[in-house]
């Protein structure tokens, strides 16, 4: 949800679905180490690497250099974007790297889970003392706790989403976002009294 408001939000025309599903695979990235156990927190002395700034802006980086390094050349051409005034290229690059980012702010509003935020350099972990979104619990189907964790996140991130994409294009009538603004707070704060 976060890589398709930061397509919308960069491009002033539709995004390609190539590209918004670039955006959604670099959004998800740090969650890699689910798949790759040389990657996994145990392999690691406990700190979840894929989930530090480094890590999680390694695919974003480079895949910025590409389109700089293919823009200057020629072989791709970028209309520009609305993000801060900032050239097609740039606007991509920024667009990747707020996607590569939004995963370790949503797990951090999570308050569950420590994050190593600054490895290499430090291995200090970060936690918030509180979350405002919901832990998911354990991944299978017949987890119920899994569907009203996901209601509850919706019930967070679609108002805050529709309230930063109306704000942006100048359409947010004072009393839509004042609603939208309690509706997120709710679900915040149901989150917040979850058991962590």
């Amino acid at each position: 949800m976060a890589a398709v408001t930061i397509s919308v939000l960069g491009r002033p025309r539709q995004p390609s679905r190539l590209w918004l599903g670039w955006l959604v695979v670099m959004a998800l990235a740090p969650d890699i180490d689910y798949a790759i156990p040389a990657l996994q927190a145990s392999h690691h002395n406990g700190l979840r690497i894929t989930h530090s700034i480094f890590v999680s802006l390694l695919l974003p980086l480079g895949r910025g250099l590409c389109l700089l390094l293919l823009n200057q050349k020629g072989k791709v051409p970028l209309s520009s974007g609305v993000w801060w005034r900032v050239s097609g290229s740039q606007s991509l690059l920024l667009q990747a790297i707020c996607a590569g980012s939004s995963h370790l702010l949503m797990d951090l509003l999570v308050g569950v889970t420590p994050l190593p935020l600054l490895w290499p350099l430090f291995p200090r972990l970060f936690k918030l003392p509180f979350g405002l979104l919901p832990s998911a619990g354990r991944l299978q189907w017949g987890n119920a706790l899994l569907y009203q964790n996901l209601g509850i996140e919706l019930g967070v991130m679609v108002p805050v989403l529709l309230m930063t994409l109306l704000a942006v294009n100048g359409k947010g009538h004072p009393l839509l976002l004042l609603t939208l603004s309690l509706i997120a707070a709710y679900f915040m704060m149901w989150a917040a009294q979850l058991a962590r």
